[in-house]
């Protein structure tokens, strides 16, 4: 999945202004080890001790605690958020944080199971707070003062196989000089 999303930012001519990322919700940190290889400064970030376990055995740098707790301090020229932003209790407290730290032109990738909805409902509990929809996603993007570049449901992170059915993609940028609708 990490190297279909390298790929895919690379087809379209997204520019990452500087190699330094975060994947919030990590897991394991299969894309940070992937971006770390293409010479990338990774953080991660995951709330579940059991799930990063792997990722801090192979010495990548996860922060273990909710995203809402993080403190960033490096400037950041890309974040991505590949399914995680449904379980946060409050992703405006983390896009907020991600919107300080991202630089000037930097890009936030976000990842939310659009469709079907009502085959999603069987996964709304404790773990999931909310589903993004296509523009529900591009909404709270906007919130906080990012420009879409892109939004979709193509196969971004792989084939069927490789990603989840139904999924959707919303890449947008940095520009300090966007209205931010906080209030």
């Amino acid at each position: 999945r990490a190297k279909s999303l390298y790929e895919y930012i690379q087809t379209n001519n997204f520019k990452i202004p500087i190699r330094t990322m975060i994947d919030i919700g990590c897991g394991s940190g299969g894309f940070l080890e992937y971006f770390e290889n293409k010479g990338y400064k990774c953080l991660g970030n995951d709330p579940e001790p059991k799930c990063a376990e792997l990722g801090l055995s192979k010495g990548l740098k996860i922060d273990v605690l909710p995203a809402e707790d993080m403190q960033l301090n490096d400037e950041l020229g890309l974040v991505i958020i590949m399914g995680s932003l449904e379980h946060v209790r409050d992703p405006n407290i983390i896009l907020k944080k991600l919107w300080n730290s991202l630089c000037e032109g930097g890009i936030i990738i976000i990842q939310g199971r659009y469709f079907p909805v009502s085959e999603s409902f069987r996964w709304l509990n404790a773990n999931h707070h909310r589903f993004l929809t296509h523009e529900g996603a591009q909404s709270i993007l906007i919130k906080h003062g990012f420009s879409i570049l892109q939004s979709n449901t193509d196969s971004v992170c792989g084939g069927k196989k490789a990603g989840k059915s139904g999924s959707g993609y919303t890449f947008a940028i940095k520009r300090g000089s966007n209205q931010r609708y906080l209030d």
